[in-house]
């Protein structure tokens, strides 16, 4: 069957010839000795392969920098898409000023990486960061979390050593330390033994506590060391009677009675209050007993105390 005229002006592309108009020039003698001269001095004085480098980048640059559709409208890629019903300008029929001017752009791949390594490596960036800004979060919370308790931890210790120093005062303002620690036993020639703790103010009570504990231990030491050779040589020979020896711990470390305090839930509540609370409570009593304030280290001689600027360390700046 033979082709119609309409199947005749349908040109496929693939098969556009494209005539060369292109006329060639004829070179004269004169310039064809000229331009033997030139390539025979670049064959005499070849170029590095930095400055071949360095001109093959900048002719690159060159061709990118402008649009081959524009700026060499003759050849061939330009006329084949003008026959197609390419036309120079904007993209769409729209007529939007910022429409692309170009159907592809080009991008140039300088590294050896693979297509889409790029976009690999930018999310392994943004996951990077992200863990890294977290870790950060983390960490900045975790130093002003370890700052903020060693800054409580050294309030505390200081509040401490407050506490001691206001209870050693109240008990000097209370009654003399021998009096404190000791009385005498009714209807006996002067013997003396610890009185009860408990009839001891509570706000300084501890201080007693540990005081008698101290002292029961370092007699104890004291009665090791000074009884202990004594009973290595008057050991039983029978090891079955062992009576030498309870008298012995009996000297050492004394009777259940003298060895066992009795329990005090009032004191065992005012310690488990908070170390500030507990310097409240003392500084309080030494002002409502004593007229005396802790933080100005002065006794008043009347109630109303004129003069203090308050109850607080922090008014008394």
């Amino acid at each position: 069957m033979a082709p119609t005229a309409a199947q005749d002006e349908e040109d496929d592309y693939m098969t556009m010839l494209i005539p060369d108009d292109a006329v060639p020039k004829i070179e004269t003698s004169i310039q064809r000795r000229a331009r033997k001269q030139r390539e025979a001095e670049q064959r005499a004085h070849p170029k590095t392969k930095s400055e071949l480098e360095r001109e093959a980048r900048e002719a690159r640059d060159s061709a990118l920098s402008s649009s081959i559709l524009t700026s060499n409208p003759d050849n061939k890629g330009a006329r084949m898409m003008a026959k197609l019903g390419y036309k120079t300008g904007p993209l769409g029929a729209g007529g939007d000023p910022n429409a692309r001017t170009e159907p592809i752009s080009l991008a140039m791949k300088e590294d050896k990486s693979g297509i889409g390594h790029i976009s690999e490596a930018k999310r392994k960036f943004r996951e990077e960061a992200e863990a890294l800004k977290i870790d950060f979060k983390k960490r900045k919370v975790n130093e002003e979390e370890f700052q903020e308790r060693v800054r409580a931890e050294q309030q505390e210790k200081r509040m401490e050593g407050q506490l001691w120093a206001a209870m050693k005062i109240a008990e000097k303002f209370d009654e003399p330390e021998e009096s404190v620690r000791k009385e005498e036993k009714p209807g006996s020639d002067g013997e003396t033994k610890l009185r009860p703790i408990t009839s001891i103010p509570v706000v300084w009570r501890e201080l007693v506590r540990r005081r008698n504990e101290q002292d029961r231990e370092n007699l104890a030491q004291r009665t090791i060391r000074e009884s202990l050779p004594q009973s290595r040589l008057s050991l039983p020979k029978d090891l079955g009677e062992d009576d030498d020896e309870d008298d012995n711990d009996a000297q050492v470390f004394g009777t259940v009675e003298e060895e066992i305090e009795e329990e005090d839930p009032e004191l065992d509540q005012f310690n488990a209050l908070h170390v500030g609370d507990r310097l409240d409570k003392v500084v309080t009593y030494l002002r409502e007993k004593n007229q005396y304030c802790f933080w100005c280290k002065y006794q008043y001689p009347d109630k109303e105390m004129d003069g203090c600027p308050g109850l607080t360390e922090d008014e008394h700046g």
